[in-house]
């Protein structure tokens, strides 16, 4: 069947082909030494629009369906959900900042907006000028480009052509070396306001195993290791639609405001969880589900809707699966599984006060705060909001997330609030009155959805990873997207 989007795909991808090619005769000239590392180069390349053909990783986009846009409200999945190929994700890696430092490897190509390529010898320092990239190699000399600037490795060994989904082809990639870690696929440079923003285009997959390997300590068990890859999946898939609706120019951070992403990973047992479970999703009522976790429960889960909004755009925060429920937990091992934290009244305002100041929150004005209670817990008893009385009669009401991310304030004047000292949850009580207050709680996280350290517990018991996931998404279900 004739297919014109494949046709005009191939036509671009040989028009990129053909300006890199007219590059690399540029750097001959430049550089007469480089012309072997061009010739090998552009084979790569002609190699590459071959692959690119065959729909592998490296040529692919994330659609829903054989030729929809990803949209935010992923359709109903009533005749199967069917991304139709493994897509690529865009992670932002480095919020703007003053300038970028491109340390590896040897030689990264550029390719700009309009198909033009040139080589670079690293290191390279990435600035904005102008209005626009500067890029000032070693020795100082300086280019200027206008755009977004896309670098991918220069090395030129013949890696990449493994089958999809190997462990070589995730474990050998070539990376990109920026801001102390490594990145296969690409990197966009972009010139905006604050400064350089970088975004690492990869392949959905290599994602996924990265992701696992830093979201799980490295000799937990395979099972726990599977249910993190289909977690993490599924929140990466959400995510990219609903970047669509919010249009920004990456789907994910790769902070703990999203998924933790490391760059790329060799970790054998993530790459392996990621090969096992590849393109399984979670869903629900028709949707991916924001398959929220966390780190340990405490023996008592969170729900979605008591932690972040559910109003219109952030519906999906309702799904039932992700409510609190009465599951099996087991973050005994954690050692936040039981925590404490001592500080003094005074400290405890100020750093209420800085947080309501920030967020328009009645408790701007705290004073004198004297006590903490529980105003409501969820279904399964967890704290769901709390009442923060003064000394002068005066009560102010927060979610409980919202009160743990308020008593970690950072204020000036105030010790920074590190190690032990941090509320890890917002799962506690508060005793003490005066001067003092005693702060005991359980668990570490919001502890929505799954709990990372009951997945392990539940995995040396013999669970599979399916089991681990009903078990924390209660009524959801297992599907593959491609």
């Amino acid at each position: 069947m004739f297919q014109p989007n494949v046709l005009r795909r191939t036509l671009v991808s040989f028009g990129r082909v053909t300006g890199a090619l007219r590059g690399l005769a540029a750097l001959h000239f430049a550089h007469p030494g480089s012309w072997t590392m061009a010739v090998l180069l552009g084979l790569g390349l002609c190699m590459s629009l071959a692959v690119a053909s065959c729909q592998l990783p490296g040529g692919t986009r994330g659609v829903v369906g054989p030729s929809e846009p990803m949209v935010d409200h992923i359709p109903p999945l009533s005749h199967g959900f069917w991304l139709g190929q493994e897509p690529n994700i865009r992670v932002r890696i480095v919020e703007p900042t003053a300038e970028v430092v491109i340390a590896g490897p040897r030689l990264v190509m550029a390719r700009d907006e309009g198909g033009g390529v040139r080589m670079y010898r690293t290191p390279v320092l990435a600035r904005v000028a102008g209005g626009g990239l500067e890029l000032v190699e070693p020795g100082g000399v300086a280019t200027k480009v206008r755009g977004v600037l896309e670098l991918s490795s220069g090395d030129p060994k013949p890696v990449g052509f493994a089958s999809s989904g190997t462990r070589e082809w995730f474990r050998d990639a070539p990376t990109i070396a920026l801001g102390g870690a490594a990145y296969a696929g690409v990197v966009q440079l972009i010139a905006t306001a604050g400064g350089v923003q970088a975004i690492n285009e990869v392949e959905l997959e290599r994602y996924v195993a990265a992701v696992a390997s830093r979201e799980l300590y490295p000799s937990w068990d395979a099972a726990a290791f599977e249910a993190q890859a289909v977690a993490a999946r599924s929140y990466a898939i959400q995510s990219m639609g609903l970047s669509t609706r919010l249009e920004r120019g990456w789907h994910v951070e790769s902070g703990t405001i999203d998924q933790v992403y490391p760059g790329h990973t060799t970790h054998e047992r993530s790459i392996a969880a990621a090969m096992a479970t590849r393109g399984k999703i979670l869903v629900y009522g028709g949707r991916v589900l924001r398959a929220y976790y966390s780190s340990t429960s405490g023996g008592r889960s969170g729900s979605a809707a008591d932690t972040w909004p559910t109003s219109d755009g952030f519906e999906y925060n309702r799904a039932a699966p992700l409510q609190a429920h009465k599951v099996v937990h087991a973050s005994d091992a954690s050692r936040f599984h039981r925590w404490q934290v001592v500080r003094s009244a005074s400290e405890v305002t100020g750093r209420l006060r800085a947080w309501g100041q920030s967020n328009g929150h009645s408790l701007r004005s705290a004073r004198d705060v004297t006590a903490i209670e529980v105003v409501r817990t969820n279904r399964v008893g967890r704290p769901a909001a709390y009442r923060v009385g003064e000394s002068n009669g005066v009560s102010h009401v927060l979610s409980a997330e919202q009160l743990r991310i308020a008593l970690n304030t950072s204020v000036p004047g105030l010790p920074d609030v590190t190690g032990e000292q941090r509320v890890r949850s917002g799962d506690f009580e508060v005793t003490g009155t005066g001067p003092r207050l005693v702060i005991r709680g359980r668990g570490f996280g919001h502890g929505v959805g799954m709990c990372q350290f009951s997945a392990q517990a539940l995995a040396q018991r013999g669970w599979t990873a399916e089991a681990i996931l009903m078990n924390f998404y209660p009524g959801a279900r297992i599907e593959r997207a491609y």
